[in-house]
């Protein structure tokens, strides 16, 4: 599975660059803030776990707990925080992209990764990590989960690389859309809406998929105040 292909904008490399846009932003400095009143003030914790290089938080969950990645031992790795706790997370043998990892309410995480056949995923319970495999699929490689454990994400079947979403037992289906030569998901709400944006020709645009239909989002004017409601 180490083709070069994989450093095209179609491939996994490039897949996880552009995640990294999309999931990290907001937590580029890795802290952590929690309301102290409601009078606008504020405490953190700054995530920087003893022997690591740095750390990237990339998502927290409705119960306070914390996943992303960093660099320990001169590797890529991702970890879990949770009451002033920090956990490894990777299955052995596997190391991280640029991405990281995303987590539900009941405490499933699920990421992207580069283990000893290629690229591909894991999910991980607890502190359990597995690689992340469906029938019929070459690898995938996750981007978000919603809390009732369904996933989507970007990977490819029978060497061709396609967007998809999968209920975490053996259904795992392609999502496309005509025109488009690309497709990456990024969120999936609790009512299996994905959102996600790609290629359509040589531009950038939006998406939304529910259940296998997927629609273009309306390009708008950043200065109106337009919104897209998603069921």
């Amino acid at each position: 599975m180490r083709e070069k292909r994989g450093l095209t904008r179609n491939g996994p490399w490039f897949w996880a660059r552009s995640l990294v846009l999309s999931c990290s932003m907001a937590m580029a400095f890795s802290f952590l803030f929690i309301p102290a009143s409601l009078g606008g003030t504020y405490s953190y914790v700054e995530l920087q776990p003893t022997g690591w290089d740095y750390v990237n938080a990339t998502s927290i969950n409705g119960n306070g707990v914390v996943v992303g990645y960093g660099v320990l031992g001169g590797k890529n790795r991702g970890f879990m925080y949770s009451g002033g706790h920090y956990t490894p997370l990777m299955p052995e043998g596997w190391e991280f992209l640029s991405g990281g990892p995303v987590i539900n309410d009941a405490g499933t995480a699920v990421a992207a990764g580069f283990g000893p056949t290629g690229p591909g995923g894991f999910i991980c319970s607890g502190t359990t990590c597995t690689p992340l495999m469906a029938q019929g699929w070459d690898y995938l490689m996750p981007a978000s989960i919603n809390n009732n454990g369904v996933i989507t994400g970007f990977g490819s079947q029978d060497g061709v690389q396609k967007a998809f979403v999968y209920d975490g037992s053996t259904k795992c289906t392609a999502l496309t859309l005509p025109g488009w030569n690309w497709l990456q998901p990024v969120s999936i709400n609790n009512n299996r809406v994905v959102a996600g944006y790609g290629f359509r020709g040589d531009a950038w645009s939006g998406f939304t998929c529910s259940g296998t239909t997927c629609i273009p989002l309306p390009a708008t004017d950043l200065g109106r105040q337009d919104e897209v409601e998603l069921a």
